[in-house]
């Protein structure tokens, strides 16, 4: 059983990072950017890598014993921030139908990830979590923070960047890389060859990858859910 979760929880990962890189090759295979698309999508990326770095510079994700940070706005803000991502790439390479794509991907995986994480806190915390599902939306945040619970975790975005869960140390380096090439891109007179290179390095990566992720063996690293259930049973409701 904790093998099968486990390779459930590593695929779905898998499946995020790699609609992210079909997001940037889209944008990149397809880019015209100007010096206003690249700032206001900048921007917009700005704010999504920022929320994210937020939240994961606090280590812990929605319902874990605690509610602090950006969980008292809305229960998953680094899906938040991703959308915030695809966003402003498509933004920036100004595209509209990469923009369409963009949202329609960015629906159809968090939809998924939101139903499976939050049956799981569910099935884990029980009236806990019920509690703050109804405190606090989805993806669409408060106005307004609700009441913090629960116990305090130290902020560190040096955790976040480095050695978190998410490691926005890659986000950062990628978001800096994909806007030196549509910087690149503006700059050419003739973008038909980049155009093309941009899409063969990332179906090339793609390819490799669920090659890769296909064929490797996977080694389960230990049942957090057991360790979230001792816990959530000594720690009082607040």
């Amino acid at each position: 059983m904790v093998i099968a979760r486990f390779r459930k929880v590593s695929a779905s990962r898998t499946a995020r990072h790699l609609a992210g890189i079909a997001v940037a090759g889209a944008v990149l295979a397809t880019a015209d950017p100007t010096p206003a698309s690249l700032v206001i999508g900048g921007s917009v990326c700005a704010v999504g890598e920022l929320i994210r770095l937020i939240t994961a510079a606090y280590g812990y994700k929605i319902g874990e014993l605690a509610v602090r940070g950006p969980y008292r706005f809305v229960r998953h803000p680094y899906f938040l921030g991703t959308a915030f991502l695809y966003f402003g790439l498509a933004i920036a390479g100004r595209q509209p139908w990469v923009m369409a794509a963009s949202i329609l991907l960015t629906a159809l995986q968090f939809r998924r990830a939101v139903r499976r994480d939050e049956a799981r806190w569910e099935s884990l915390l029980g009236p806990r979590f019920a509690e703050y599902k109804a405190r606090v939306p989805a993806l669409l945040p408060r106005l307004y923070p609700t009441q913090a619970s629960g116990d305090k975790h130290r902020f560190s975005l040096g955790y976040a960047v480095f050695s978190g869960r998410h490691r926005e140390f890659d986000a950062l380096v990628g978001l800096a890389v994909i806007f030196g090439l549509l910087y690149l891109c503006f700059r050419l007179p003739v973008k038909t060859p980049f155009h093309m290179a941009a899409a063969a390095a990332v179906g090339l990566y793609l390819t490799s990858r669920i090659i890769y992720d296909a064929l490797r063996p996977q080694q389960p690293t230990g049942d957090s859910g057991s360790w979230l259930r001792r816990t959530a049973r000594r720690t009082p409701t607040t």
